[in-house]
This record gives C-alpha cells, sequence and structure tokens, in this order.
C-alpha cells in the first residue's frame, strides 16, 4: 500500500518557511509586558486565538480553529474547530464531508517556562461524525506567533499540527 506523503512534504515546507530568517524589520510587540518577554527570551503565553491544520499520514487534513482559555495555575482548555479538508479514498464513512465542522473540547497545561502546552481531547459536539478525540504536544515559538507539534493519532503520534496567532 503506498502512503500518500504531501501532507509531509507540505508540513516540511510550511516548517521550512517559518524557521527562515526574515529580511523584514521586526514587528512591535503589542504590549511593553510582551516586549519584555521577548527580549528576554521567555515564551510568550499561549492563550489566545489560533488557525491551522492538522495532517496525518494515508492523505487525512483538517483546518482548525482553535481558541485556548487560561484557567487555574498553568490549567488551559481549548475548543478547536475542525473542518474536514480531505480524507483517504478508502475512508468510505468520511466520503462526501469535505468541508463539514466540528468541535473539540480539550484541557491541559501550559508550561509557559518551556513554552509547552500539553492537552486531551475530552468531549466532542460532532454532529457530522467527522472527529475524534486526540491527545496534543506543542511548542509555543519564541516569538509567540506559532504553536506546534505531534499529536497521539490513535496511538501512533505520527500527526502534525501547526497554528498561527491570530488577532482575537
Amino acid at each position: 500500500m503506498r502512503r500518500n506523503r504531501w501532507p509531509i512534504a507540505a508540513l516540511t515546507i510550511a516548517l521550512s518557511f517559518l524557521a527562515s530568517p526574515s529580511n523584514e524589520a521586526p514587528r512591535p510587540a503589542t504590549s511593553a509586558a510582551k516586549a519584555q518577554a521577548v527580549a528576554a527570551g521567555a515564551p510568550m503565553d499561549a492563550i489566545g486565538h489560533w488557525h491551522g491544520f492538522w495532517v496525518a499520514p494515508g492523505g487525512w487534513s483538517y483546518e482548525a480553529d482553535m481558541q485556548i482559555h487560561a484557567g487555574l495555575a498553568d490549567n488551559v482548555t481549548a475548543d478547536i474547530t475542525w473542518t474536514l479538508r480531505a480524507a483517504p479514498d478508502s475512508a468510505t464513512a468520511y466520503q462526501g464531508k469535505t468541508g463539514m465542522s466540528g468541535v473539540e473540547h480539550t484541557s491541559g497545561t501550559f508550561l509557559p517556562g518551556c513554552g509547552v502546552v500539553k492537552m486531551e481531547g475530552v468531549s466532542l459536539d460532532d454532529p457530522n461524525t467527522i472527529l475524534g478525540t486526540d491527545k496534543y504536544r506543542l511548542v509555543l515559538s519564541d516569538d509567540g506567533t506559532t504553536l506546534g507539534g505531534i499529536t497521539w493519532d490513535q496511538g501512533a503520534w505520527d500527526a502534525e499540527f501547526m497554528a498561527k496567532r491570530q488577532a482575537n
């Protein structure tokens, strides 16, 4: 069986683009506190609105719109609106559902000292039956604009998630 590798190639290109140095002037921080945190090398807060993509081997692709909310101490919750963008031809239950959406509710922790978000899906609002809950291990970029990493994907830890911070 031949695997479709385009999602991994696309993510590799996106990561290369995000990691490459920019010739643009630095963007001003939105507040003095954020400017000090960046200057000190501390990761910014993961709380906020994010938009990105999730891809997994076999041809799976979802678009994500995520809102991370602060909880007590380092606890966070997130509501992720997923939109199915591609499914393998062999997944007949998903055929004709491209473009449909559902919501995954997650809870977890944000470790600000190292910029790590660890979350797990706890429930779904999924009237189109296009979702499953997942586990996430994500890292926040030093400038606080990108959040990405791997997901459990039913035990294989081979799915990839990448998101950019959005204006609230």
